[in-house]
């Protein structure tokens, strides 16, 4: 028997599933939140940009970080969603897994994976399915047809 994790996921919310079986029910595990993703800036950055003197001496500039809070929280959350697939890929919970997010999280996922883990990824789709149910997710899941 396969068992097949599917983690759902946007830039704030995700769902982990798993099937015992291909032809098994999609058995929800659990459900993250992160607040980060959904907040704007403003309210994750209580502060303006520093700034710095140009070299050339022309007045201030001001410092704009390389990513936004924003950008970073996600970021974060990628990483936690990562973090907890190897955790279940070290105890055995699962043979393979399904990767389901829209192209900047799939993406972020992605990139967080190394080795063992990266190798059990079998199918992954650019979708936002985060709300759908897990009858409705089945249908979207090709190792599960």
């Amino acid at each position: 028997m396969t068992k097949t994790m599917i983690l759902v996921a946007d830039s704030s919310r995700a769902r982990l599933f798993i099937a015992d079986t291909p032809k098994a029910t999609l058995r929800e595990v659990e459900d993250f939140t992160s607040q980060g993703g959904r907040l704007q800036e403003g309210e994750l950055v209580s502060d303006r940009p520093g700034s710095a003197r140009s070299p050339s001496g022309h007045g201030l500039h001001a410092y704009e970080p390389p990513t936004t809070a924003q950008e970073e929280a996600r970021l974060q959350f990628a990483k936690h969603l990562v973090e907890r697939l190897e955790q279940d890929r070290r105890q055995g919970v699962f043979d393979q897994f399904v990767l389901v997010a829209p192209a900047a999280m799939l993406g972020k996922l992605r990139a967080e994976m190394k080795g063992p883990l990266a190798k059990l990824l079998v199918e992954s789709l650019d979708k936002n399915l985060v709300q759908q149910s897990p009858e409705e997710l089945r249908t979207q899941v090709s190792v599960l047809l």
